[in-house]
This record gives C-alpha cells, sequence and structure tokens, in this order.
C-alpha cells in the first residue's frame, strides 16, 4: 500500500529514541531512601534496633539473605500478628527487589557510558599525540 507520492509507509524509518542517562547519584539516592524506609518501617513492625533493621533490609534486598532475622519473631506472633503488617512486609520486599534491580541496571548504563566516554577521550588523546610527533618528526627532517 502507497500514498499518492509513492511512499510504502512501512518500509519507513521509525525515528530513533533518544535513550535518557539516569545519573548514578540519584540510583543511590533512591536506594538509600528505600532502605530508610525500611528500617523505620521494620523497627516500627518488628521493634528491631535500627541497626538490625538496616542489616535486614540490605541483606534482604540484595537477595543475601543471610536469615539472621526473619520478619516474625516466632510461630506463636505469627498467628496472632495482625495480617496487614505481614502484606506490607512482603509488599516492602517485593518492589524493593525490582526497585533495587532497576537500579543496579540504570546505574550500569551510566558507567557503561562514562567508559565508552573516556576511551573515547583517551583515543583522541593519542591521536593528538601522534600528530605532534608527526609533525616534529617532518619539523626537523626539513631542517635537515
Amino acid at each position: 500500500m502507497e500514498d499518492k507520492a509513492g511512499n510504502d509507509p512501512y518500509n519507513q524509518q521509525l525515528p530513533q529514541k533518544s535513550r535518557v542517562i539516569v545519573p548514578s547519584m540519584a540510583c543511590l539516592w533512591v536506594l538509600a531512601a528505600y532502605v530508610a524506609t525500611g528500617t523505620v518501617t521494620f523497627v516500627t513492625l518488628e521493634d528491631w534496633s535500627y541497626l538490625d533493621s538496616t542489616f535486614f533490609c540490605v541483606t534482604s534486598l540484595c537477595k543475601i539473605g543471610i536469615e539472621n532475622f526473619v520478619p516474625v519473631g516466632s510461630i506463636t506472633d505469627a498467628a496472632t500478628d495482625h495480617p496487614m503488617k505481614l502484606v506490607i512486609k512482603f509488599v516492602y520486599l517485593l518492589l524493593g527487589m525490582g526497585i533495587i534491580a532497576m537500579c543496579f541496571d540504570l546505574m550500569r548504563e551510566d558507567v557503561q557510558v562514562r567508559v565508552r566516554n573516556l576511551k573515547m577521550d583517551i583515543g583522541l588523546c593519542f591521536e593528538d599525540i601522534r600528530l605532534r610527533a608527526v609533525a616534529v618528526y617532518r619539523r626537523r627532517n626539513s631542517f635537515d
């Protein structure tokens, strides 16, 4: 199917999407805020210390899961505990693993762009040095 100008609309190139590179520092701030939110949540819900809550959040979200701390203290606590607390803990950990994975991927892209730019800069520096050396060599030979 062609339009009046004879162009096939299906063979036209789609415009390239521009990629937005998120700064690594923004990702680190998001991660720190999410861990801080979890720390306060587990201090409130589990009566843990801030250090224990932070340790649990970091190990659980990074999929290390050392299991020194478990959100429900014992089976009797689980039976009497409010089910909404369990849902809050589950949603925090599930959503957090997605946020961690997303931030790691964004930081990986940022590092790749920076390394690519650094390689180009180093290549330009070596090319500049090579051109200067050639110019000096030609100048010396032209005097002889």
